[in-house]
């Protein structure tokens, strides 16, 4: 992740960071209250990527590509976190 400058020169902040700000900014114009928790949902999906340094982009298009074919009892296997692997990884 490319930083870059946002306010003065002493504060950097990655561009996901600002995204992350600027929707806990937006959650009071989302439309309903149930299309805020969406985006409050994943917001956090994309928090917990880069907590452990995680692509968010890479996850969520495996996840979205896996989910039709994981059972129910299997769906924590999709979640961000140290364990996660992209599917040609999993096989």
């Amino acid at each position: 992740m490319i930083p870059f400058m946002i306010g003065n020169a002493s504060t950097i902040f990655s561009m996901t960071d600002w995204f992350l700000a600027q929707g806990r900014k937006n959650y009071l114009f989302a439309g309903s209250h149930e299309a805020a928790q969406r985006a409050a949902i994943i917001y956090s999906f994309m928090a917990t990527c880069k907590e452990h340094q995680i692509n968010s982009f890479d996850w969520l298009k495996d996840t979205l590509d896996r989910i039709a074919d994981t059972k129910l009892s299997d769906l924590q296997t999709l979640l961000p976190g140290p364990d996660w692997k992209p599917l040609e990884q999993n096989t």
